[in-house]
């Protein structure tokens, strides 16, 4: 089992996530002009080991009643992957915060890869926070650590706030008064 030597924090530039990893592993900006980032143990000799974060804006906004639609379409999208097994399920929303989680392996390269997903949906971003190993061997070695990077990730307090129904503004017809959210940080 590794062990942690250091420990370090990511803080997303604009605010929308944070979360704490190995601070001896490799830190790099995602390709193909993603939003995100991924961390590794050695993403050159080893870029099929990593821990990301890819974020995405929605042209609409996610609420609770949205789960068993987005839950549909994520597993329609896995079902791509070749020889795909999901190991373990669960969906759950924390106020119009959802959340979809997957382990499961499948076939790339040759290799059994096996990756943890989050799916998170928070208004209008979607969040994909994804722990892979190269191989089921190098996801066993490093969960442990990993496990720790995804209980240290959170999501900023504004988030919170916009996504509780008692909070957030109404929709058009709604009776009760609408109360703004706190403004998200400045990206400047």
């Amino acid at each position: 089992m590794p062990w942690f030597r250091a420990i370090t924090t990511y803080q997303d530039p604009i605010g929308r996530f944070t979360f704490r990893h190995n601070g001896e592993w490799d830190r790099d900006d995602l390709d193909d002009d993603r939003d995100g980032v991924i961390v590794g143990p050695d993403l050159e000799a080893d870029p099929a080991t990593y821990f990301a974060v890819w974020v995405s804006k929605l042209d609409e906004s996610v609420e609770q009643a949205d789960l068993p639609v987005l839950s549909e379409g994520f597993d329609d999208g896995l079902k791509q992957l070749p020889d795909l097994v999901i190991d373990k399920s669960e969906d759950k929303n924390y106020n119009d915060i959802v959340k979809i989680e997957r382990y499961y392996r499948f076939s790339e390269d040759g290799e059994t890869r096996q990756r943890r997903v989050w799916a998170m949906y928070a208004i209008h971003w979607q969040l994909l926070v994804v722990f892979q190993g190269k191989n089921v061997e190098e996801f066993d070695y490093w969960e442990a650590m990993v496990n720790y990077t995804f209980a240290s990730f959170e999501l900023p307090e504004y988030l919170w706030f916009a996504t509780d129904p008692e909070l957030r503004p109404k929709k058009p017809g709604d009776d009760e008064q609408a109360v703004d959210p706190p403004p998200p940080p400045s990206s400047e």
